[in-house]
């Protein structure tokens, strides 16, 4: 008995004590689960969470003749099909007239399934259970780009109200617009003009990386053609559409990355711009990835990475203390894919406590997913050549929340307080480029920094004497600081 009793608090302390980055031994077989699903090719189009932890999967199947179904499975959170959704824990979507690729798990658990009826773009809504909404739309059906206006990107807001972006030649010049629908799928009339905002930004090529909502604003990444040359530029606007004129120059930031390169974005708390480029190289037939930090005004950090760059790795996932996780999947000739990702902290260096292996090395196409816990999901299918039978495969990686910034797990200390106008601020956790700002008395802002040492320290040497307020950025602590 006490020989069981030892196994067992070792079994529980390595699973409580997993490497991160490494497969989740608590979840199906060494962290891998298989699903066989009738079908010769097996795509996954969308993954989203519920709030119990369950999972949605749009996957679109490839039979033989090259007919195609699609369909919404639910699987419980270790994996298992959810019998309780839906037909047997299977919702059939097949539909000639729509091709689906994408679904959005909403807080309440119902859920939309998106995609393109003859090219014009279709979110459909479904309740929880997998029964259309006809309360929603026309019917369960929302067309939002009609009248000649095309787009693919899609903001739900957090009262669950819909933005979308499109585009449409006005005169023979492009133009942007902003829609914006309340929750029922209705126009909201008290947005812009009965629901739309219209810009004219310039000769726009494309939207290169959509569409992105930050706190209380909106992030735009378009292609532009200026003079023969191609730039790509993030704008900045309001929740209202409005552009944000503070914000670069006239709400506009220039990307310094060359043209090859295919370019994604996202934003630090900070308003640092995190952008992830990648291009197939076909004399090496490999991807030539890489990764820049640019500030609000475009300027490349040259702080971050290595000289400013961080080489072989794109993608833009920022975890909640600020640590991001890059993609360096390798892809072999035949469409084998070997997943690998590593963990970064904000100013680019290695975060050695992230360490990515795998259990089940090679897929054909995979979608990843992180979960509310903190963990990494892949949700994938097999690659042809490790046949004879293509299944959908899920991997479950650990990964700590991290939802918190490192520096809310430590101690802050403050001292000497008071001072005549140094203050040293001492933590457990390294700070990296961490927003402060200081306070007067009367609630005005007189002072904003970051903090880039291990050591960092405050400057009051030439405010007057009296109380003031620290609030160190997402920390929930704010500290008294009394200058002498």
């Amino acid at each position: 008995m006490k020989s069981l009793f030892c196994y067992c608090l070792l079994t529980v302390f390595a699973f409580s004590f997993a490497q991160d980055g490494s497969p989740d031994l608590s979840f199906g077989d060494n962290g891998v689960v298989i699903h066989e699903i009738p079908g010769d090719d097996h795509w996954i189009q969308g993954v989203g969470e519920k709030s119990n932890s369950n999972l949605l999967v749009l996957i679109k199947t490839f039979d033989y003749m090259n007919d195609h179904i699609e369909r919404v499975f639910a699987f419980h959170e270790d994996g298992t099909i959810d019998t309780s959704f839906s037909n047997n824990g299977v919702l059939d979507i097949s539909n000639p007239e729509i091709d689906y690729n994408n679904l959005i798990v909403l807080p309440n658990d119902s859920f939309f399934v998106i995609g393109y009826t003859d090219y014009v773009y279709t979110v459909l809504k479904y309740n929880a259970e997998g029964n259309l909404d006809s309360s929603f739309g026309d019917n369960g059906q929302l067309q939002p780009y009609l009248n000649g206006v095309s787009g693919s990107s899609i903001i739900v807001n957090d009262d669950q109200s819909l933005f979308f972006l499109g585009n449409q030649i006005i005169q023979g010049e492009p133009h942007i617009l902003f829609y914006k629908f309340l929750e029922n799928g209705i126009p909201d009339t008290s947005f812009g003009d009965n629901g739309v905002v219209l810009y004219s930004l310039g000769n726009v090529t494309n939207a290169f990386a959509s569409f992105r909502k930050k706190d209380d604003f909106f992030y735009l990444g378009i292609g532009f053609l200026e003079n023969s040359v191609q730039t790509r530029n993030v704008y900045r606007f309001f929740m209202n559409g409005e552009i944000d004129g503070s914000y670069g120059t006239n709400g506009r930031v220039i990307i310094p990355m060359e043209e090859q390169y295919s370019t994604s974005f996202n934003v630090f708390n900070d308003g640092n711009i995190l952008v992830g480029g990648s291009y197939w190289d076909s004399n090496t037939e490999s991807f030539v990835r890489k990764t820049i930090k640019i500030n609000p005004l475009g300027q490349i950090d040259q702080s971050f990475g290595n000289d400013g760059v961080i080489n072989g790795f794109s993608g833009s996932y920022i975890q909640g203390n600020q640590r991001f996780i890059l993609n360096g999947t390798f892809f072999d000739f035949e469409g084998g894919a070997s997943p690998f990702f590593l963990r970064f902290y904000p100013n680019g260096n290695l975060d050695t406590s992230f360490q990515f292996t795998t259990n089940y090395q090679e897929l054909s196409d995979f979608a990843v997913n992180h979960l509310q816990n903190g963990k990494i999901l892949l949700v994938g299918s097999d690659v042809w050549y490790n046949g004879p039978e293509i299944n959908i495969i899920f991997q479950r990686f650990n990964n700590s929340p991290l939802s918190i910034p490192d520096f809310e797990h430590g101690k802050i200390k403050v001292y000497p307080n008071p001072s005549s106008g140094i203050f040293q601020i001492q933590n457990e956790t390294p700070f990296y480029n961490t927003q402060y700002t200081i306070f007067d008395s009367l609630g005005r802002n007189i002072l904003l920094g970051h903090f880039n040492e291990n050591l960092p320290s405050i400057n009051l040497s030439n405010v007057e004497a009296g109380v003031y307020f620290l609030k160190i950025a997402d920390s929930s602590q704010t500290f008294k600081l009394l200058k002498r």
